[in-house]
């Protein structure tokens, strides 16, 4: 058994199934609103790869979250149990 790189629940494998099914859930939500991470990046002044790491839980950016609230995306896809330090 491991732990989950994103939220350090035990797993048996890199991921947990609640953290795979989060970044599934937005990534539809986001395909739904015909949403590219690109136009996030651009709008909020962070790279694509922070909106990635933002929408898997790796890393999270403030400005990420709040624009996807602000756009709609339910706030439950983006509540998750993060390991420390990983807010940004």
């Amino acid at each position: 058994m491991m732990k989950c790189v994103i939220c350090g629940k035990e797993s048996q494998y890199k991921y947990c199934d609640e953290c795979i099914r989060r970044k599934v859930e937005i990534k539809v939500w986001l395909e739904k609103n015909g949403i590219q991470q690109k136009r996030i990046a651009e709008e909020v002044g962070v790279t694509p790869a922070m909106v990635s790491y933002t929408i898997s839980g790796r890393w999270i950016s403030e400005k990420v979250v709040k624009w996807l609230i602000e756009h709609g995306c339910p706030e439950e896809y983006l509540k998750k149990p993060l390991k420390e330090g990983c807010r940004v």
